[in-house]
């Protein structure tokens, strides 16, 4: 083969893989300029929820708690519009959207719970709008009670003369005393109460007395509280010496927190069992001029 075609042929293939060199740069350079060119920032509405859950508490069947809230916000660059805003069976809701949320903008979602029948009520709120994931929701769980409805009988034991602390103070877990400060200044481990005791001040004097103020600390002082140092004021009841009593409180309900209606004797406080009030009574009827029962101690109870 003569020089003149050699050389040619090196022409020829220098020249195509030179190219091919230059065509791979320029492919290079032109995929890095468009790895590193900015992307265009996404447009329309966006929907944030916060919270994206609520819990509700104890709630009686057939009453409707408080109105928790959830902040809807407009995250995008245009207006949101909103076609639906609804909720679960059990659940209520209202909102101050108005169809409409403006971009940066936020409206509040307001969410209360109504059940109706006794359990573990879960739901959602769902929002249907024109944002990217539409439809958005809000999780909901709430724990519904049966209430007075479900209750067939009230039973009123009345016995006289006795405080919470008398018969229960020593009730395991109930918000009782075993001990007290009397008008010295010290404190005593109330004693045991006997099977037998005698009639102890329970008037309003005595009460305004023992109370003395918010102290309670004369308990000592009402009439035969305290009779050559016994303190029968300042003694209580134990599970063995009123059996009964206790089975109730374990079987029941034990109200620790129930108090005297009013600082008075029997009559006025009978007056509130049966009807609320105390007709402004603050002592026992007496008729002293009466032959037989001149006084309601006299009564034949």
């Amino acid at each position: 083969m003569s020089p003149r075609v050699d050389a040619q042929r090196f022409l020829a293939a220098f020249s195509a893989q030179s190219s091919a060199k230059f065509c791979g740069c320029v492919v290079a350079l032109l995929i890095g300029v468009l790895m590193l060119a900015p992307r265009a920032a996404a447009t329309g509405p966006g929907v944030k929820l916060v919270p994206t859950s609520l819990t509700f508490g104890q709630q009686v069947v057939g009453t409707t708690s408080p109105a928790q809230k959830v902040s809807l916000i407009n995250t995008g660059t245009s207006v949101l519009n909103i076609s639906s805003i609804t909720v679960g069976s059990g659940f209520g809701v209202s909102n101050t959207c108005r169809g409409t949320v403006n971009p940066g903008k936020s409206c509040i979602v307001s969410v209360s719970f109504s059940p109706t029948v006794a359990g573990t009520i879960t739901g959602s709120v769902t929002i249907s709008d024109n944002a990217m994931g539409s439809p958005q929701s809000v999780s909901l769980t709430g724990t519904a009670i049966n209430g007075i409805n479900v209750i067939q009988h009230i039973v009123f034991i009345i016995k006289e003369n006795r405080s919470f602390d008398n018969y229960f103070g020593t009730f395991p877990g109930a918000n009782g005393a075993t001990s007290g400060t009397v008008s010295n200044g010290t404190v005593r481990t109330l004693g045991h109460t006997p099977d037998r005791v005698r009639d102890m001040g329970h008037s309003w004097n005595d009460s305004i007395v023992a109370i003395d103020g918010g102290k309670m600390d004369k308990f000592d002082l009402v009439s035969h509280g305290n009779v050559d140092g016994d303190y029968m004021a300042m003694t209580q009841l134990y599970q063995a010496d009123i059996p009964n009593y206790w089975t109730y409180a374990q079987q029941f309900t034990l109200s620790d927190a129930t108090f005297a209606s009013t600082k008075a004797a029997s009559f006025p406080n009978h007056l509130y069992t049966i009807m609320a009030d105390g007709a402004e009574t603050i002592a026992n009827p007496s008729e002293p001029g009466h032959p037989k029962f001149a006084s309601w101690d006299a009564m034949p109870w």
